[in-house]
């Protein structure tokens, strides 16, 4: 068994997978959509979790009449997110796809969906989407690598203290079926060993997929523990809040009833990736789909099909929680920390503490607890080395000493390995996006100018214009402090003119 071409949904043929996601001020969510071939994908689902929000569950049990599904829909936004489908179902009606109700265009589009809980996430808790997500989500579906991390569903998710996100696999099995999952992973539940801060599900990858995945040490594991339960202290316990809903795929035909089965040994594969799982408070749901391009499996085949099926689950997870946090999946084997606060992902800094100056605050001092030594910079910046056309660095936004811009100063730290002192780094493309990425969130505080964002956002636009061009970012300690660098001289300037 090995994966597919691009170990994700769409190495089955014809399915094809869009994301709509929603991060402007006030929202943190999104919605997912997985479209069938045209004719349709037989299809089966199962339902673990005590809490769960679908739609179109109950045709697609095997005593039903309804036998195929034109697409599955996975969004964020609770109940209100089921207004999603609406969407897919105008633009599946508009090209003619469903179910044949008699004259032809006369149809009835088949799409069974599922929610997860992230209302509040982005700071707005009513914000949630709906009919026009669904489109959106619909007109970027394609058979490309599917996008995973932060998108879609996945935009506000969850697990555990850590951020969840969108995470695929595929195998390929002996007999050349292939078969794969993607699942939106928002558990209340943890994805790593408490005791020694291993992911779960790394144990169960294909060989080399996880080489990537490291462990915390001692120290760190520690202080994650720690931030944990000064995180979770005091917390009620309330249901509905979390979820994790995927699909499974195949290429080989299958009948309803064995769509179901696969679609339980899915929840095998999440509960190796995830502990707890299938709790009250989850509304766990994954379905499954048979396009029928291969024969028939006999019952070794199937079997090994069934296995493979939980396989995919559990490595999916493995994929959505390093991606979900969006400085993992640019940085080379980074360790994962039990319900920690890597960027300010942590319950508490992914909800409406991002919508006010006191949360922004909170975020900074979690994360800054994080690195060991800290101080904070009297003054830092990111500059851009000069034009063709200009002689001296760039600043676009200088912070000056006494400045009420912290945060953004502990992200990029974090990021480049700064604790103290006055330094010089440079920063590539990649982490200074991760560096976008992280902050995004706070755009909710709108009693705040967010002028670093601004300012990061224009050196991207500058580093995409003229790749030759380089960026850095300078920590002025003291300004007593000898000087690091070029760059560092001309912030100097900057700061005290």
């Amino acid at each position: 068994m090995r994966p597919g071409p691009t170990n994700s949904l769409t190495d089955v043929p014809g399915i094809r997978v869009g994301h709509a996601t929603r991060t402007e001020p006030g929202w943190l969510t999104g919605t997912t959509v997985v479209l069938a071939p045209p004719a349709g994908a037989v299809a089966g689902v199962d339902v673990r979790g005590g809490a769960p929000g679908t739609r179109e569950t109950d045709l697609l049990d095997p005593r039903n009449l309804v036998d195929r599904v034109n697409a599955v829909v996975l969004t964020g936004g609770s109940a209100f997110g089921l207004a999603a489908a609406d969407g897919v179902v105008r633009r599946l009606y508009a090209a003619g796809l469903g179910w044949p109700m008699g004259e032809p265009g006369q149809v009835v589009p088949i799409v069974p969906g599922a929610v997860l809980f992230d209302l509040g996430r982005g700071g707005e808790f009513g914000n949630a989407p709906g009919a026009a997500d669904g489109e959106a989500a619909f007109d970027t579906a394609s058979d490309d690598a599917v996008e995973q991390g932060c998108v879609g569903a996945g935009t506000g998710a969850k697990v555990g203290g850590l951020k969840g996100g969108i995470g695929s696999a595929s195998a390929v099995l002996d007999d050349g079926t292939t078969v794969a999952a993607l699942v939106a992973v928002n558990a209340i539940g943890s994805a790593v060993d408490d005791v020694d801060g291993s992911l779960h599900a790394v144990a169960f990858g294909l060989a080399g997929e996880f080489d990537h995945v490291g462990v915390p040490g001692g120290a760190e594991l520690e202080a994650a523990r720690e931030r944990a339960a000064a995180a979770y202290e005091g917390q009620p316990v309330r249901p509905g809040t979390a979820t994790t809903i995927g699909v499974i795929a195949t290429d080989a035909t299958l009948t309803k009833a064995h769509c179901q089965k696969v679609a339980g040994l899915g929840h095998d594969g999440l509960a190796r990736a995830i502990h707890p799982v299938h709790t009250l408070l989850d509304g766990d749901t994954l379905f499954a789909l048979a396009t029928g391009d291969r024969a028939a499996p006999d019952l070794p085949a199937l079997h090994a099909l069934m296995v493979a099926a939980g396989d995919c689950v559990t490595r999916a997870v493995a994929q959505a929680v390093p991606r979900g946090d969006l400085r993992r999946k640019r940085l080379p084997r980074t360790p994962l920390l039990p319900r920690c606060v890597p960027l300010g992902c942590q319950d508490g800094a992914m909800t409406a503490n991002w919508s006010t100056p006191e949360g922004l605050a909170a975020i900074k001092d979690a994360l800054a607890s994080t690195i060991e030594g800290w101080q904070a910079p009297v003054a830092y910046g990111v500059g851009i080395s000069p034009a063709s056309s200009s002689p001296e660095l760039e600043f676009p936004h200088v912070n000056s000493p006494g400045g009420t811009h912290g945060l953004p100063a502990v992200v990029l730290a974090k990021i480049v390995g700064h604790a103290h002192g006055t330094a010089t780094y440079p920063l590539s493309r990649s982490q200074l996006e991760a560096a976008v990425e992280t902050l995004r969130p706070a755009e909710a505080c709108t009693s705040m100018d967010h002028p670093n964002l601004a300012a990061f956002r224009t050196v991207l636009a500058e580093l995409d214009s003229n790749p030759a061009r380089e960026a850095h970012v300078v920590f002025i300690g003291d300004l007593d402090d000898p000087v690091s660098s070029e760059a560092d001289a001309t912030l100097r300037t900057l700061v005290q003119t």
